[in-house]
């Protein structure tokens, strides 16, 4: 196979991963990503482009929330620079997940991605092989700064990075229809969430719009709309200046509804929010007790830029809050709006019969 047909059938498979993973198709995306792997993982040596495409599979696996199989996932070879650093990234999100809940080992990860980061940020011109390496690789970086800061309640570093991280994104050279995206999936979806959690609504709205106008069959986003809708459908939100923003776009849950289920249709996973996976045996969403994990103040430094030790760190304790009310009341707000539709077209149809009655009696009676 020459190198231009080898390079068409990466991009081919990729770019199906990308649609996959954004129309939550878990089983296809994952697929896909195992043929690249096996196309690509067994080189020596390895180019950038088949790192790319062997990376895929960590970070498809990492998208859908399957934990497990990020921290079983092989060794890249110690070549593979840009595998490597993806691949300490999954492993420090999986880390952090409800199963293993290990701040200790998910920062382990992430000095590893920032020691080869910085060795990278020495000599780097940003680009290479046409690739816009260090940018992927800072965005990486930023997002899992992002999640350690999260469990430590650092709202502002939080939203920081993922605001970091998605200018960035935007930033990125654009590309060919037919090429893949540089990045796993938009970090607006994180970012989303992130500003959802700490009660920016009015942001949070305006970023999923911002990326649904780029991608309009973005699940994700749509997932996130549609939580934003119902809370002020049914008067949940107690923002004004929200709720003027819904009646300015003209925004309706039950259309919103419509067409995240058309986008969903053949999805084989569950939403939690806008940027996580929650499987049927979905595990719970986590935080920390803070006045359990002092460890948090050395977190706190080393993401401001302040030296660490990692041997500062030690395990959590982590406090699961569980998310099936969240999906029970989601699924009533839904219900609800339905029957609230038929009640309104009911009566709205009760009262055109009333108004016609009432025409009738009254030529009726000018007649007389």
């Amino acid at each position: 196979m020459d190198i231009q047909s080898e390079d068409e059938k990466y991009n081919g498979l990729e770019s199906f991963i990308w649609e996959t993973r954004m129309e939550g198709i878990s089983s296809q995306s994952l697929h896909a990503a195992w043929q690249l792997f096996e196309m690509t993982s067994q080189a020596d040596p390895m180019t950038l482009r088949q790192q790319r495409a062997a990376s895929s599979l960590v970070m498809t696996q990492s998208v859908f929330g399957m934990c497990e199989d990020v921290l079983q996932s092989p060794v890249p070879p110690s070549t593979a620079h840009y595998w490597r650093l993806l691949w300490h990234y999954a492993r420090g999100l999986a880390w952090l997940s409800p199963s293993y809940q290990s701040i200790e080992k998910s920062m382990e990860e992430y000095f590893s991605l920032k020691q080869e980061y910085n060795l990278l940020e020495e000599g780097s011109s940003g680009m290479y092989e046409g690739f816009p390496y260090f940018s992927v690789v800072k965005i990486a970086r930023l997002v899992l700064e992002s999640e350690l800061a999260a469990v430590c309640d650092e709202q502002d570093l939080e939203i920081e990075s993922l605001k970091a991280a998605w200018e960035i994104e935007k930033s990125l050279p654009s590309r060919p229809v037919e090429e893949p995206r540089a990045w796993s999936l938009p970090i607006a979806h994180n970012l989303g969430a992130s500003l959802v959690k700490h009660r920016q609504k009015a942001d949070a709205w305006t970023v999923y719009n911002e990326v649904l106008n780029i991608f309009p069959n973005d699940g994700w986003a749509l997932y996130g709309k549609v939580g934003l809708a119902c809370e002020a459908t049914f008067n949940l939100l107690q923002d004004d200046s929200f709720l003027e923003r819904l009646r300015e776009d003209n925004e309706d849950c039950s259309d919103l509804v419509f067409r995240f289920n058309t986008v969903w249709a053949k999805a084989d996973v569950m939403l939690a929010d806008s940027a996580q996976v929650l499987w049927v045996a979905a595990d719970e969403q986590v935080t920390i007790d803070l006045e359990d994990a002092p460890q948090c103040d050395s977190i706190r430094l080393l993401l401001q830029g302040q030296p660490v030790s990692s041997s500062q760190i030690e395990n959590a304790v982590l406090v699961g809050v569980s998310p099936f009310p969240f999906l029970f009341f989601t699924g009533l707000l839904f219900l609800t709006i339905i029957l609230i539709k038929r009640i309104q077209l009911k009566t709205q149809r009760r009262y055109q019969q009333i108004v016609h009655d009432n025409n009738k009696h009254l030529a009726y009676a000018n007649q007389i």
